[in-house]
């Protein structure tokens, strides 16, 4: 329950994504050791884990959208494709 996975990857999505995720500055002292964190830290952690799920929806989002478009430049008909 009071586990934070920072590893690699979690170091590089941080450093990529600064100004969107705004990590704190003491977010190591943090997650050093989660059972005696206080509520302004806690806060630091929920604040980021939102931030991070919103960026990742809006990138699937994304995703998603562009793959409708290029799916709707062409239709298929009897298993053939079609421009419209």
């Amino acid at each position: 329950m009071n586990k934070f996975n920072y590893d690699k990857e979690a170091e590089k999505v941080l450093t990529e994504n600064a100004k969107v995720l705004n990590p704190p500055k003491d977010l190591m002292n943090i997650i050093s050791d989660l059972k005696v964190i206080g509520r302004r830290e806690m806060q630091h952690l929920l604040r980021l884990r939102h931030k991070y799920t919103i960026m990742v929806a809006n990138k699937k989002q994304a995703l998603n959208y562009r793959h409708l478009l290029f799916d709707s430049q062409y239709s298929f008909k009897f298993g053939s494709e079609v421009r419209n």
